[in-house]
């Protein structure tokens, strides 16, 4: 699967890769993201992770929670094996300076939304690649939007969470939205870095 994701990322410049973790792995860890959901562990959104983080809603509405313990549960820290695993082939492949990963779970409940947007910019400049993971099935709505790597107005594919799917773009070509879910819809996103770890960024 990695040759394959490379190969993806290297003609379009995303990826799309059902079973990148197994159905009960992934049920295992929406036990644990709607346990820290009932312990009020999530807020809202921002844009950045900066000090000046700016909440706006017009923009995006959701609710995040950044991940700090990969040992709460076996799957979760096999998901941040196999996503590193992943970061250590693009780095060979692509000749890339990737070093640490950093990641959230995201809730987008009914109305929840992400307008177009792109991973990488001033504030994040050390975001390289960037990856979701779908914990659960949505029917209807909440749907990924991947435009195209060249021509920023044309969309490549608008995916639907599927459990157990990652999606994998570059950070700094590929702009997405998430459009309104009619379902809430559970996801860990994270981003693959070329810097060293430092508070709040």
């Amino acid at each position: 699967m990695l040759d394959l994701i490379s190969s993806k990322l290297e003609l379009s410049g995303w990826s799309e890769d059902q079973n990148f973790l197994s159905k009960f792995e992934c049920e295992e860890i929406l036990t644990y993201v709607k346990s820290l959901e009932e312990g009020n562990a999530f807020y809202e959104g921002g844009i950045s992770r900066q000090l000046n983080l700016q909440v706006n809603s017009d923009i995006r509405k959701s609710q995040i929670h950044w991940i700090e313990n990969w040992e709460a549960r076996e799957s979760l820290n096999t998901f941040k094996i196999k996503l590193t695993d992943l970061m250590l082939h693009l780095n060979q492949y692509f000749f890339l300076p990737m070093r640490r990963i950093e990641s959230q779970f995201a809730i987008y409940e009914i109305g929840g939304f992400y307008k177009k947007h792109i991973d990488q910019h001033s504030e994040t400049k050390h975001r390289q690649v960037s990856s979701i993971l779908y914990l659960e099935d949505c029917d209807e709505g909440g749907e990924l939007v991947i435009f195209n790597r060249d021509d920023k107005k044309k969309i490549d594919k608008v995916i639907r969470p599927k459990k157990g799917t990652l999606v994998t773009f570059f950070s700094s070509q590929i702009f997405h939205e998430v459009l309104e879910t009619k379902e809430r819809r559970y996801g860990l996103t994270s981003w693959m870095r070329d810097d060293e770890v430092i508070p709040f960024i």
